[in-house]
């Protein structure tokens, strides 16, 4: 087991440190980038690894929504989540963690 010293200094200058122990926070959330082209639109969002894609992609299109501050959007539900370096489509029955999404993953909504 590790653990990670993380230090983090406030605005007003103090200094805070803790302990991370790896397993906790580390590998429940992984970071991914969120391209649609349809509405030039890029950002970064955390997503849980234990969720199913067709769970994520509900998280993501409520998301694309709220950025948008549009409710009367009428985003399509079947939509493809297309990994941007290697063009696999993800499939909706697939858990994230056995998706091959990992930190830094650019995908791709269409």
């Amino acid at each position: 087991m590790w653990y990670y010293l993380v230090n983090i200094r406030s605005v007003d200058e103090t200094d805070f440190s803790f302990l991370i122990k790896e397993g906790i926070f580390m590998n429940k959330k992984i970071l991914i980038n969120v391209i649609v082209p349809k509405f030039e639109l890029e950002y970064d969002i955390y997503i849980p690894n234990n969720k199913k894609i067709g769970t994520i992609k509900k998280y993501i299109l409520s998301s694309i929504k709220e950025l948008l501050r549009d409710s009367s959007l009428n985003i399509i539900d079947d939509v493809i989540f297309i990994d941007r370096e290697t063009g696999i489509e993800f499939q909706n029955d697939t858990y994230v963690k056995d998706s091959g999404i990992k930190n830094g993953t650019s995908i791709v909504v269409v």
